[in-house]
């Protein structure tokens, strides 16, 4: 077996993703871990001290820890699988990866070197502080439902829709438009990198701003 495909999940320092929002690719000169917004991994067999068995109590809570070299990447990587992981670890030593001692060509090794000087997080930092203020700002609009009279009052209002608009825009110009793409991704990274991720918050923008916008 030249080459090993999974999906699962993924924790990357504090932050989890589910299943199936992680894929872990293997082939014997890298191994990839894509866990869409929290990240895209990329490591060299010299980049990797060891992998093991990884438990915690919980459901879908057994996978494999990843322990590294790469200076630019949390400390803590894991891939969550539904399989048993020293299966997972058996036919990733089947790929050839851990035991490949061959340098890459000097394509592959730029790019892979690349990746890695930026981090996993696949967002310009600008861009990503961006979105967070815009969020905020357009939830303060709503802070005048909140008081009335000096008491707490619960309430959603233009500010909200204000907000799940802008992320509408954001997934749908991110989806289709290159342009916005290159303004938005880092060097090297690529719409289906995180496409899974920006689906799901389409969707969910999308539904909170019709219930807002038309429900009573």
């Amino acid at each position: 077996m030249n080459e090993l495909k999974e999906t699962g999940g993924a924790r990357i320092g504090w932050a989890n993703a589910s299943w199936p929002f992680a894929t872990l690719h293997v082939t014997n000169t890298t191994l990839t871990l894509n866990a869409t917004i929290l990240g895209k991994l990329v490591f060299s067999s010299s980049d990797i001290r060891s992998i093991e068995v990884y438990r915690k109590s919980g459901i879908l809570r057994n996978g494999i820890q990843i322990n590294h070299s790469v200076p630019n990447y949390s400390e803590t990587v894991v891939f969550w699988t539904s399989k048993d992981p020293q299966r997972l670890i058996n036919e990733i030593i089947k790929t050839g990866f851990l035991e490949n001692n061959s340098r890459l060509n000097p394509i592959e090794a730029m790019d892979l070197r690349e990746n890695q000087q930026q981090g996993g997080f696949p967002l310009k930092i600008p861009f990503a502080i961006t979105i967070i203020v815009l969020w905020n700002l357009f939830s303060c609009i709503d802070l005048k439902h909140f008081f009335d009279h000096g008491k707490l009052q619960f309430g959603l209002g233009k500010g909200f829709v204000l907000s799940t608009g802008m992320m509408m825009l954001v997934c749908l110009l991110l989806l289709f438009t290159e342009p916005f793409q290159r303004l938005v991704l880092k060097e090297g990274r690529r719409i289906q990198d995180i496409r899974p991720f920006v689906y799901l918050l389409l969707f969910i923008s999308t539904a909170l701003f019709l219930s807002q916008l038309f429900l009573p």
